[in-house]
């Protein structure tokens, strides 16, 4: 699925479910305003949060 390619601004978000975990990420999809990407947020717990997903 991770070759798969989708055109990230048509609609409805595109691609299928998924949680991917690296030795320091963890990775999912994320959209907002018609626009689809793969969001990521640090495995474990930083003193300085997690920026908001999306944008402004």
């Amino acid at each position: 699925m991770l070759d798969v390619e989708f055109n990230d601004w048509a609609g409805e978000p595109k691609g299928a479910p998924f949680l991917a975990w690296s030795e320091q990420r963890v990775y999912f999809p994320a959209a907002y305003d018609r626009s689809s990407w793969v969001g990521s947020a640090p495995r474990n717990p930083q003193a300085d949060g997690q920026p908001h997903i999306g944008s402004w």
